[in-house]
C-alpha cells in the first residue's frame, strides 16, 4: 500500500507522481520558478545628464560658428583689404582682387588676379603715378599667434607670379617722414617680420613714360632669401638691405640715363655667390653723336 502523503509536505516528492495529482492546487511534475535576483546598478543623476546634453549642444554650435566664420572670412578679407588701400590713398587708387583663398591649417593665403590703378586721371605728388597687375599672390607659414600677440611676425614663403608694374611718373614730393627706415612703416604698427624666401617670378618693371622709359626690365626673376624687416635687422652688418641674400636675373634689360640708352641681353647678380655678370651691353650716346658703342 502506498505510503500516504505527509499534511506538512508542501509538495509531493519529484521521484513519482501523486495518486490525487487531479485535485492537488499545482502540476505535476512540480517544475521550480525561476527566481531572477535584480542586481542594483549605478543610475546616473540627472543633472549630469543635463550637463552633457547641454556640452553637447554647446559644441555643436561652436562648430557651426566656427564653420559659419570659414565661410565669411574670404568675402571679409578680401573687402577689408580693398577697403584699406582706398583710404590710405585717401580714394585715389582701387584694388580690386578677383579671388582669395585662406587656408588656416596650412596657415597660407592665396590671392588671384590682383589689380591696382588709380581712379582718376591725376593723384596727389606725393604719390606715385602706377598700374600693378598680379596673376599669383601665395602666402605660406604666416605666425598667427605672433601676429595677434603684436611681436615679429614670421613668414615662411612669399611669391609672386606674373607681376607686371608700370611706374608712369614718381612722386615729386615727398610724404610725411621722409628719411624714416622702412621697418618703422610696417601696417598695424608691428615690430618687425621676418620672412624666409621672397620670389618673384616672370616679373615685368617699367618706369618712365610708354614711349621713353627710364628702365624697362621686360623679364625679371629675384630671389630674397631671410629676409628681416626690424631695427635688428637694419643693424645687422652682414645683411644688405635687410636680407641675407640676394640673387637677381634680368633678360634684355634697358634704361635711360644722362641722355644715354642703355642695354644688355643679360644681367646675373648674387649676393651669396658674390657674382656680377653682364652679357653683350650697348651703350648709346645722345643721338647728335650717331656713335653706338658695344662692350
Amino acid at each position: 500500500m502506498e505510503r500516504p502523503f505527509p499534511r506538512y509536505c508542501h509538495h509531493p516528492p519529484l521521484h513519482r507522481k501523486p495518486a490525487n495529482s487531479s485535485n492537488l492546487p499545482y502540476r505535476w511534475p512540480f517544475t521550480a520558478t525561476p527566481v531572477s535576483f535584480a542586481v542594483p546598478t549605478t543610475s546616473t543623476p540627472y543633472f549630469t545628464r543635463r550637463w552633457g546634453r547641454r556640452l553637447l549642444l554647446l559644441l555643436t554650435a561652436l562648430a557651426l560658428l566656427a564653420g559659419l566664420a570659414l565661410l565669411l572670412l574670404d568675402p571679409w578679407l578680401k573687402r577689408s583689404l580693398e577697403k584699406q588701400v582706398g583710404t590710405q590713398t585717401h580714394g585715389q587708387y582701387r584694388l580690386q582682387i578677383g579671388n582669395l583663398r585662406t587656408h588656416l591649417w596650412q596657415k597660407s593665403l592665396t590671392l588671384r588676379d590682383v589689380r591696382l590703378a588709380p581712379t582718376g586721371p591725376t593723384v596727389a605728388d606725393t604719390l606715385p603715378r602706377l598700374h600693378l597687375r598680379l596673376a599669383r599672390l601665395d602666402a605660406a607659414g604666416l605666425g598667427l599667434w605672433a601676429l595677434l600677440r603684436k611681436g615679429t611676425v614670421p613668414l615662411d614663403s612669399l611669391t609672386f607670379d606674373s607681376l607686371d608694374l608700370t611706374v608712369a611718373a614718381l612722386p615729386r614730393h615727398p610724404g610725411r617722414h621722409p628719411n624714416r627706415p622702412f621697418h618703422q612703416r610696417l601696417p598695424m604698427q608691428l615690430p618687425g617680420l621676418q620672412i624666409g624666401q621672397i620670389s618673384l617670378i616672370n616679373s615685368q618693371l617699367t618706369i618712365g613714360p610708354a614711349a621713353a622709359p627710364t628702365l624697362c626690365l621686360p623679364a625679371a626673376d629675384l630671389r630674397i632669401r631671410d629676409l628681416l624687416l626690424s631695427a635688428a635687422g637694419a643693424a645687422d652688418t652682414q645683411r644688405l638691405a635687410y636680407a641675407a641674400a640676394w640673387q637677381l636675373r634680368l633678360a634684355h634689360p634697358s634704361a635711360r640715363a644722362v641722355g644715354h640708352a642703355l642695354a644688355a641681353d643679360a644681367l646675373f647678380f648674387s649676393t651669396r655667390q658674390q657674382l656680377v655678370q653682364l652679357d653683350s651691353v650697348r651703350v648709346r650716346p645722345p643721338s647728335v653723336w650717331g656713335v653706338e658703342q658695344k662692350v
